[in-house]
Parts: structure tokens; C-alpha cells; sequence
């Protein structure tokens, strides 16, 4: 299965002084190295999803947000975003994944891919849940499904991805939580006060 690893990059972290989420340190490495070094031996290609800017240039390891409605967010713009591009592209799949998950388990993908290629629904894709918490944005969406998630975004309205994942019949890989969270994401200066001390102790 030839899957294509997407890393929704972010943007800035307001409650964090600004700073791009993809440069914030824990434990002395950016978040955008401790990800890459999960998926880089696992990927077929690595792409970054953005938001638009008027200053983008072409570059084929991107993916830039398409024009949006008032009524469309911004991570429901990006994965719709992703999905039209999947669709032009030659992979059987997309894993995703956000940029402000310093534990991301270097299994992740194929742990992903191991659940997809034994489960007996070829278009539901594969979600992760650590914690009893479902991590919608960290999956893996089969080819078959690109065009279904583009038209509940587009024409249902469906903003939420756990609707979305819902709606989708998607299934569920669970990740072990100890000794951390691998998908604590870090949004305000405790969050990475916490990721911080997680780093120094394991």
C-alpha cells in the first residue's frame, strides 16, 4: 500500500507568543523533528499542509489551503484541502497527522497501516484513540474515501471531524498511554511546561 504522510503544519501558536507550532522546542528538539522522525522511515512521500498565503510558491512538498467559505474552519478547509489533492495524486492512501505532537510513537504508521490491511472495510479509514480519546486529525483515509469526505465538508455542511468520523463508519487503533500521551499536542505554556518534564523523565 503506497500511502502518503500529510502533517498539518499548524500555523502560529497564539497562547504561545506567536511562535510557529512547528519550532517549539521539548526537550531540546523542534516538534517538527520529533515528528519527522516518527514518520520519515515509514513514508512512501511526506507533504506539509498549510494555510494560503499570497506569498506561496509552487512546491510539490506542499499542500496549500484552497479558497474557503465564512462558514468553513480552518481544519475542515485543510482536510478537505488534502483530500483534493490525494485525489490527484497516485497513493492508495493518507496518513495524517498534526505538527504539535512531540510523542508521536515511531509505530504510528505502521501500526496504521497493519489495522487497514487487515480489516474487512476497504473504504473506512483508520482512527487513532489513546486514552479513551479519539485523535481525529491522526489516521489513516483510504483512496476510497476521499471523495466521500470532500462531499460531507462541501455539501453536508459537517464541520466536525468526529461527526466526520462518525458518518464515515471509520476504525479504531488504540495507542498505549504510558508512560505519556503520544498525541499530547501542545497549545498553551502548560502544555509544553508538561511536555517538557515528560521529555526530562523517560
Amino acid at each position: 500500500m503506497k500511502l502518503t504522510t500529510v502533517i498539518f503544519m499548524g500555523g502560529r501558536a497564539s497562547r504561545l507568543g506567536g511562535v510557529d507550532k512547528a519550532d517549539i522546542t521539548v526537550g531540546g528538539r523542534r516538534c517538527e523533528d520529533r515528528v519527522l522522525s516518527a514518520l520519515r522511515p515509514h513514508c512512501h512521500r511526506l507533504v506539509k499542509s498549510v494555510a494560503n498565503s499570497a506569498s506561496q510558491i509552487e512546491n510539490e512538498n506542499f499542500i496549500y489551503d484552497l479558497p474557503s467559505s465564512p462558514d468553513l474552519d480552518g481544519i475542515s478547509n485543510a482536510l478537505r484541502s488534502v483530500m483534493r489533492w490525494g485525489l490527484k495524486s497516485t497513493c492508495d492512501g493518507l496518513v495524517t497527522c498534526t505538527v504539535d505532537t512531540p510523542f508521536l510513537p515511531m509505530h504510528f504508521v505502521p501500526s496504521l497501516r497493519e489495522t487497514y490491511e487487515t480489516s474487512v472495510q476497504p473504504r473506512a479509514p483508520i482512527v487513532s484513540y489513546s486514552g479513551g480519546r479519539r485523535h481525529g486529525l491522526h489516521a489513516l483515509w483510504p483512496r476510497a474515501c476521499f471523495t466521500t469526505v470532500i462531499a460531507h465538508i462541501e455539501e453536508d455542511g459537517l464541520r466536525s471531524i468526529n461527526q466526520l468520523h462518525e458518518k464515515l463508519g471509520s476504525l479504531p487503533i488504540t495507542f498505549d498511554a504510558t508512560p505519556c500521551d503520544p498525541f499530547l499536542n501542545i497549545n498553551t505554556p502548560e502544555d509544553l511546561r508538561h511536555a517538557n518534564e515528560i521529555a526530562r523523565t523517560n
